[in-house]
């Protein structure tokens, strides 16, 4: 019997999980041996899938700039209970914003979305083949230990997206500049204020500006 591959996509667009979907039932139709693909918004769903639905999923294609949790939150909450599932980032932004997170957090490969078709057909070769699919250069095996997994619970270990946004807003920018000076939606910059505050326990953003301030002046 045909072992059947798994594959999730998940992105806050619809016209990209839908393309992908479509990319990859064209690329597979051939194939000898069935693949199912699930598609999703919601940032549980990937976890729910990857760690909690049998058969477990083989490959996700990841969205990094989700609503509610980053790209690497997910992927390192998936790998603190999966060592089975090949994690792929993608994004339309400058990869080294989310690179060294990524890497951290346990995934496999970090895709520029303007080359989506290229890498997404090399990496459906190496499932035709039964082949595993090569990680990138400095990122880790699925089978990675989960302590080696950086969890992010304090303000040495945000995002570099986070990063950015409590750097630009001790700059003095405002939600909106942050947006525009990233390249994301001003939705997706109070999200990541959100997810900061959570980190460093902080009840306000200006509890947040705050303490990094006095840390600087120390």
């Amino acid at each position: 019997m045909s072992v059947t591959t798994r594959i999730g996509i998940v992105d806050n667009d619809y016209i990209v999980t839908e393309y992908l979907k479509n990319f990859i039932t064209r690329i597979s139709a051939t194939w000898t041996s069935p693949v199912s693909i699930w598609t999703s918004n919601d940032p549980s769903d990937a976890i729910q899938y990857c760690c909690f639905e049998q058969p477990k999923t083989d490959v996700l294609f990841l969205d990094m700039a989700l609503s509610d949790l980053s790209g690497p939150q997910i992927c390192s909450s998936i790998r603190m209970m999966n060592s089975h599932t090949t994690i792929i980032g993608m994004t339309s932004y400058n990869l080294d914003i989310y690179r060294t997170a990524l890497q951290n957090s346990g995934a496999q490969m970090l895709i520029d979305k303007a080359n989506i078709q290229a890498s997404v057909s090399k990496i459906m070769e190496y499932l035709k083949n039964g082949k595993p699919i090569l990680r990138e250069v400095g990122f880790p095996n699925t089978t990675s230990s989960p302590s080696s997994i950086q969890t992010q619970d304090d303000h040495s270990t945000l995002t570099q997206v986070e990063q950015l946004v409590v750097e630009k807003s001790l700059g003095g920018f405002s939600c909106k500049q942050i947006a525009r000076e990233l390249h994301i939606t001003v939705n997706t910059v109070y999200a990541h204020r959100r997810n900061i505050r959570n980190k460093l326990h902080a009840r306000t953003w200006q509890e947040v500006i705050i303490n990094y301030q006095r840390e600087r002046a120390v």
